[in-house]
């Protein structure tokens, strides 16, 4: 199983400064509820 890379759910705002730049500029977000993505 692969781990996630984040700790614990939540509380990833301070990861936001270290990857906003990688987001491209959009008019529409549609989030599809993985939260840190780990099944």
């Amino acid at each position: 199983m692969i781990k996630s890379p984040l700790r614990y759910p939540g509380g990833k705002s301070r990861a936001v400064e270290k990857i906003a730049w990688l987001i491209p500029d959009f008019d529409e977000f549609r989030e599809p509820f993985l939260g840190g993505g780990s099944v």
